[in-house]
């Protein structure tokens, strides 16, 4: 399985409905044609698909503004909605954990 190419229309269509400047339009459409492909194990699309809906959901603390985290309470939100069992919420910790350490290896140097 790989992540789709090209724009979302989905997107480029909220973007559209909200009235998003041209400039940003563009920009959504020239980043989605960037992104590599990559496959995801089929034991890991759960843990994928929660990753990528639980991307708005960092909590960031101090003054340098560095992710610390997930907010738990709403990941626990969207793992109810997208019915999702609890090992799919260890495999995300192990996500989570990956790009703290990145952000802090970036922060740090």
């Amino acid at each position: 399985m790989g992540v789709r190419q090209g724009p979302d229309p989905e997107v480029i269509a909220d973007l559209k409905a909200f009235k998003a400047p041209p400039e940003i339009l563009e920009r959504a459409k020239q980043s989605a044609e960037i992104n590599e492909t990559f496959d995801v194990l089929p034991e890991n699309w759960d843990a994928a698909k929660l990753f990528q809906a639980v991307k708005t959901q960092w909590r960031i603390g101090g003054m340098a503004g560095i992710p610390t985290g997930l907010d738990y309470s709403a990941v626990d939100v969207v793992m109810r909605r997208l019915n999702l069992k609890y090992s799919v919420f260890e495999q995300l910790q192990v996500m989570e954990s990956i790009a703290l350490n990145h952000w802090a290896d970036t922060h740090h140097s």
